[in-house]
């Protein structure tokens, strides 16, 4: 049965003066805690306040805020990242108009989202470790109290050593009251200073063009991520998990990136070969026809909103490499549009040297180790941020809101929703850097696959085979992860790997089988073996979740509420063709059915789970 969750204390801490609150709901009720949350509701110097994954501690916070207020909710994608207090005031200026302006008096943030990772992870690598606690334990002891605070302090050492951090290899001063909503938008700050210093600010404009509102949503749909696929559905004995080094950073820093301002032109010429335009080296990327034949192809497609790389013509934009690379490969690529820009700079290199400084510098296990990683990957994504944002703002008075405005109201028991969407135009993004990032990051890891006799599976920057592609500690080239005993995929992202490790022991050492297991949407995976693949496939499994804010509101249920359901294994490995002896074909266009190929998959991982479950 779903059941509610009640939060018996909370705990807060002051990180500019070291203060500590605690409030005991249980005991004294929540008006002190409301107390407290209104005393911080300031128009002169309004409170952050972070809370490490938003989504669960909001069902508590949200009865606690002072209702005199409206509210904004800002998300990224489904979470909620920031949920703010405020109210609005007419400000009249001097030519006598009327505009609302917005004041924020309290805003809760999600820590999460700054630094991408669980408390446990963040605090071992800060050697500070989350304390363990007896979830079961009926009184409030010191021990509760103190494992509370302790997760504070995790979230409050990480962000001052992220400042820090800063400083020290980036040359940017922060403080801790201007930090942004999130890392991508910090690390996005700090490149543009760092591009500034090198080139002047008139950079800016030869990065971001103007007129990029004029072809955004036409180049758009043949932007794509990574890629993930399984080759082979035999289970793969004594191979090696090989992995590139700093795979997208080395993109970033290998190349040169084309500046603005682009111009985009029909192909008029009669011939559309691409050895016409190829001297022309400020066409930096076309817009064609490919029609691919590999049993491995390069070029992605949507086949009902899937990411498939399949055979067959696909109409696609392409960058100056991967023509040039297909072209060698026999492949035919007709030019429609060409895409000029008006030089090369290669604007990533500073960023990306300083991440590696850091690296270099500390080891694998360090919070300055993980940083860099994550700060360095975390820009890439964000040139390619959509200008649509939705805004939700949930008011308890609508006396004051005209008819129209009444139109975009949702009445429900915890007050007057109003969701409306914005578009952004003062974002600055440049698609092209964030599609050049990840077509030539799936270019290298196409070339490496077609070096293997033997590939079984692929994630975005690593590849799974028998054999030990390179061993190399340079960056941007492969290195083995670790080896295998065995390897068993059954779709993206869903596998069991076991493999022998060797504990480290001053007189004997002494090896151990460990196995990992991976399966989408079942969250953290403690029963480690085979049967955990057939269980979840044959029979539906029991899953608690908390309901989600805006589900809350949409199903007029209370935010503490936990949901209890079965969950069942639905998908279906759907990207290529399982052939009989467990190898994979890709999809052809011309030829395939999709459900053909749901229906297919479906049988042989049926027959895997039945036929070979038991010696795994």
């Amino acid at each position: 049965n779903d059941y509610f969750l009640h939060s018996r204390f909370v705990c807060f801490k002051n990180i500019l003066t070291g203060k500590k609150y605690f409030f005991n709901i249980e005991k004294d009720g929540k008006q002190k805690v409301k107390d407290f949350i209104l005393h911080n509701c300031s128009l002169s110097n309004p409170s952050k306040v972070y809370f490490h994954n938003l989504r669960f501690d909001l069902a508590f916070l949200y009865d606690l805020l002072p209702k005199d207020y409206k509210f904004q909710v800002i998300r990224n994608n489904s979470s909620i990242i920031c949920f703010r207090v405020f109210r609005e005031r007419n400000r009249i200026n001097k030519y006598g108009k009327v505009r609302i302006v917005r004041d924020t008096l309290f805003e809760i943030r999600d820590s999460l989202v700054l630094l991408l990772s669980s408390l446990d992870k963040i605090g071992k690598s800060l050697n500070f470790k989350k304390m363990s606690i007896d979830y079961n334990i009926k009184e409030i002891t010191q021990k509760y109290i103190d494992y509370c605070f302790r997760d504070i302090e995790i979230i409050e050492i990480a962000i001052y050593k992220i400042i820090r951090i800063l400083k020290k290899y980036y040359k940017y001063k922060i403080r801790i009251e201007k930090l942004p909503l999130t890392l991508p938008s910090l690390s996005k700050r700090v490149f543009h200073k760092i591009l500034m210093n090198k080139y002047g600010k008139e950079i800016i404009d030869k990065i971001y063009d103007k007129y990029s509102l004029n072809y955004e949503v036409k180049i758009r749909q043949y932007y794509y991520g990574g890629r993930v696929e399984v080759f082979n559905l035999n289970c793969c004995i004594n191979g090696y998990y090989n992995d590139f080094n700093s795979h997208y950073g080395a993109i970033m820093n290998e190349n040169e990136f084309p500046l603005a301002p682009y111009d985009i032109k029909p192909c008029n010429s009669s011939n559309k070969c691409f050895v016409n335009w190829s001297n022309n080296k400020n066409i930096f990327a076309c817009i064609c026809n490919v029609y691919e034949n590999l049993d491995i192809p390069l070029i992605a497609t949507k086949i009902n909103e899937k990411l498939i790389f399949a055979k067959g013509k696909k109409k696609c934009l392409l960058f100056r490499k991967e023509i040039e690379y297909l072209i060698s490969l026999n492949q035919k690529v007709e030019i429609l549009e060409i895409i000029r820009c008006s030089g090369y700079l290669p604007i990533f290199d500073k960023f990306i040297e300083i991440a590696y400084e850091i690296k270099a510098n500390y080891k694998h296990e360090t919070f300055e180790y993980y940083f860099s990683k994550i700060f360095m990957l975390s820009i890439y994504g964000k040139f390619a941020e959509k200008r649509e944002k939705e805004k939700i703002e949930i008011i308890h008075n609508v006396k004051d809101l005209s008819r129209a405005e009444m139109r975009n109201i949702s009445i429900t028991d915890k007050g007057f929703m109003k969701r409306t969407t914005e578009i952004h135009n003062t974002i600055k993004i440049n698609i092209f850097f964030s599609m050049l990032i990840s077509s030539l990051a799936r270019l290298k890891l196409h070339k490496e696959i077609l070096k293997c006799k033997n590939p079984y599976y692929c994630d975005s920057d690593s590849i799974v085979s028998v054999d030990l592609i390179e061993n190399s500690k340079e960056i941007g080239h492969l290195k083995p992860e670790f080896s295998f005993s065995r390897f068993q995929a059954l779709g993206c992202k869903e596998y069991i790997i076991e493999r022998t490790i060797v504990k480290p022991n001053p007189i004997i050492p002494v090896p151990y089988t460990d196995i990992q297991v991976k399966m989408k949407g079942f969250g953290k995976i403690t029963e480690k073996n085979f049967n955990f693949f057939v269980s979840h496939f044959k029979e539906p499994k029991k899953q608690n979740r908390m309901i989600g804010f805006m589900e809350s509101y949409s199903r007029e249920l209370p935010l503490n509420l936990v949901l209890v359901y079965d969950k069942f294994k639905n998908s279906v490995y759907d990207k290529r063709f399982i052939l009989p002896d467990l190898t994979t074909r890709p999809f052809n266009l011309n030829n395939d059915d999709f459900n053909d190929l749901i229906k297919n998959n479906e049988y042989y991982i049926q027959k895997i789970i039945n036929d070979y479950g038991y010696d795994l």
